[in-house]
């Protein structure tokens, strides 16, 4: 439990973010946030890999969760979103780089998730599309 962060905490770190000119608290504060934001998501199946594939570094992981943290009690519904949120762009990303057939096994690999977590991604995708239109956009912007 030593890793979870306190709606305190994770605010504090937020503000620096938002506040820092790139000094070494700075980064400091954002590997131990990023630290536990990592282990949380890696109970819930969420690799390192699936967070490159998605595109998230530290700072992306730390305010994205932050977005989504209102409450101490909500610290594990907001890990599971925020795990929801990275599997998702982690599809889409590949989807939109239209290398595959996104049933094909190779899609599969080159987005890192596990089958339980890319069969929930198809059989809900335009609930997560509704829920994460940013996503979509995103990866619209980034093809046009």
């Amino acid at each position: 439990m030593a890793d979870l962060l306190t709606y305190k905490e994770a605010d504090e770190t937020v503000q620096r973010l938002r506040n820092a000119q790139g000094d070494e608290e700075h980064c400091v504060m954002i590997l131990i946030t990023a630290k536990g934001i990592r282990n949380s998501l890696s109970c819930r199946g969420v690799t390192d890999s699936v967070i490159a594939n998605a595109g998230y570094d530290d700072d992306a992981l730390v305010c994205d969760f932050h977005d989504f943290y209102d409450t101490d009690e909500q610290y594990g519904e907001s890990i599971n979103d925020l795990a929801e949120l990275v599997q998702f762009t982690a599809y889409v990303k590949v989807q939109f780089a239209g290398r595959w057939n996104m049933l094909s096994q190779e899609a599969v690999e080159a987005t890192g998730l596990s089958k339980e977590a890319y069969t929930y991604i198809i059989n809900n995708f335009w609930a997560l599309a509704e829920k994460y239109p940013e996503v979509i956009e995103n990866e619209k912007n980034k093809t046009c």
